[in-house]
């Protein structure tokens, strides 16, 4: 039951997370001393980061796998953004968002290799018979 909930979490825990990394980064944007186009962009990777991240991590199991389904998830979506966007007058260059929303795609591949590499690890340790310690990295 307690596995069942957890995945049943995953992808509006990732949502969540996501919504509210985005909501403090245009918090902290008035506050930050960095130019706009350098928060505008980092805003959009570390989104991305998080929401792999976070649903990844809510999952009991196959976190690579939910990690790339997440990042495929988070393509499509920003895929149907970006060309809202670019058919939606605002008042960015259009480039300047397909940047943006490239970084942020940018940002959910990177958690999918960390995964991969972590899931790796684990089947070397189970095919070896090696038992890892508590206090173990």
């Amino acid at each position: 039951m307690k596995n069942a909930l957890r995945w049943l979490c995953v992808l509006p825990g990732a949502f969540l997370a996501a919504v509210i990394a985005f909501l403090i980064f245009a918090a902290l944007s008035s506050f930050l001393p960095f130019a706009r186009w350098f928060i505008q962009l980092w805003c959009g990777w570390i989104v991305g980061v998080i929401f792999v991240m976070i649903g990844a991590a809510i999952a009991p199991s196959k976190r690579f796998t939910v990690a790339v389904a997440l990042a495929a998830i988070n393509l499509i979506g920003m895929s149907i953004f970006t060309i809202a966007e670019i058919n939606a007058p605002t008042y960015h260059p259009t480039w300047w968002l397909v940047v943006c929303n490239l970084s942020e795609i940018a940002g959910t591949v990177l958690p999918c290799f960390q995964f991969h590499e972590e899931e790796c690890n684990w089947r070397y340790v189970a095919r070896k018979g090696i038992k890892p310690h508590a206090n173990s990295n």
